[in-house]
């Protein structure tokens, strides 16, 4: 499962979070000159922080899975 901030998950990020046999991780796009979304960093979320994520809106998304 993805999610995003703003709860726009683009299609590649779902097909590359399909593709990763963890519970928790993080992925970091970008969307080049040409307008391609690419991946340009897989974490295992060790490092990872909120970003312009709201507290109570990532709070949220993660107690949506429990």
């Amino acid at each position: 499962m993805a999610f995003s901030r703003d709860g726009n998950v683009p299609p590649l990020v779902h097909e590359l979070a399909a593709l990763i046999p963890s519970p928790f991780f993080s992925l970091d796009t970008v969307i080049s000159k040409s307008g391609q979304l690419r991946l340009i960093e897989l974490g295992d979320g060790q490092v990872s922080d909120r970003k312009k994520w709201s507290p109570d809106r990532f709070a949220a998304m993660l107690q949506s899975q429990l």
